[in-house]
């Protein structure tokens, strides 16, 4: 059985991975757009999460047992209230039970569980665009400080086979998150599949997240489920052709815990061992398939385990 979710779910995803509870249960795992925010997952202990609680009771003059009976639209209207005085509600908790270390721990030191992964994210996951400023050189010394010329002497901008590298390198920490997963994985003999999806989204984003035509948070679900006609973006037949790309890999995936198949390019798992097939990635656009080999490079890994590890 595979299990697979996007966003939170993704975030859910990963629970199962990390929680000894469901040893045994399935046997693939996709992870979309899941890996924002992992690294204060479970950061909690049960005696913090009780005490954020009884502050939630106070503050709303609620009891246990109110909320036990409360309708769920009423409970989360009221959660949602009470967020903006308390901070967000605690996630992953290190309860001893579920989670006996953090999930983000947990993954540092690989012991995550022995399945198929299919794992990645979406170009503007974690984008903030600010007009008037440039938006690479801020990205580059947030993520590299001092070594950010480093990085432009190894890949120039300027070079067009660096274009998918450098939009990957807008896209927010999941992507270096995505990564230093993939390497754990594969380093302890797991088939791991790294995607990047960044396909150009035609119309206006008018809530200001991302530059227009960038693939926003939650833009793959249209794909991933078929439901483009159902969008009010104007796409086209190759975001169409796209859609359906992905819904065979997802697909075969869920079935083999292999995405390859007789309809789509072949997609080769990361690797770190395989010169072939070294850090290969699926790059997802409206022109189809790319797969990129993201070279052994310490700037990648140094970030990467730094989001883990800090």
């Amino acid at each position: 059985m595979t299990i697979f979710g996007q966003s939170a779910g993704g975030g859910s995803v990963i629970s199962h991975l990390c929680s000894p509870l469901s040893e045994g249960l399935f046997s693939g795992a996709i992870i979309q757009s899941g890996f924002s925010g992992i690294t204060s997952y479970g950061t909690l202990t049960m005696a913090e999460e009780e005490a954020w609680g009884e502050r939630f009771c106070q503050r709303t003059g609620k009891t246990v047992d109110d909320l036990l009976v409360m309708p769920a639209d009423q409970l989360q209207r009221l959660y949602e209230k009470t967020e903006r005085d308390l901070g967000s509600i605690p996630k992953q908790t290190m309860d001893g039970v579920v989670f006996p270390i953090s999930p983000a721990a947990d993954i540092l030191t690989g012991s995550s569980k022995n399945v198929h992964l299919m794992v990645g994210s979406v170009a503007g996951d974690g984008s903030i665009y600010r007009p008037g400023e440039d938006p690479v050189t801020t990205r580059l010394k947030i993520l590299y400080g001092e070594r950010a010329g480093e990085f432009e002497e190894k890949y120039p901008r300027n070079d067009p086979e660096n274009e998918g590298l450098y939009r990957a390198l807008m896209d927010s920490d999941p992507w270096f998150e995505n990564l230093y997963f993939c390497i754990n994985q594969t380093s302890h003999n797991n088939l791991a599949y790294l995607y990047h999806f960044c396909p150009t989204i035609p119309g206006h984003d008018e809530y200001g997240f991302v530059p227009d035509g960038q693939a926003y948070h939650s833009a793959d679900l249209w794909y991933v489920f078929g439901t483009l006609n159902r969008c009010w973006r104007d796409f086209d037949e190759r975001h169409y052709a796209l859609s359906d790309m992905v819904i065979d890999y997802w697909t075969n995936f869920a079935k083999t815990g292999n995405p390859n198949g007789p309809t789509v390019p072949e997609w080769h798992p990361y690797s770190r061992l395989d010169p072939d097939q070294l850090y290969a990635t699926n790059f997802l656009d409206e022109n189809g398939s790319s797969i990129r080999s993201l070279i052994n490079d310490d700037v990648w890994t140094l970030v990467a385990f730094r989001l883990f590890a800090d």
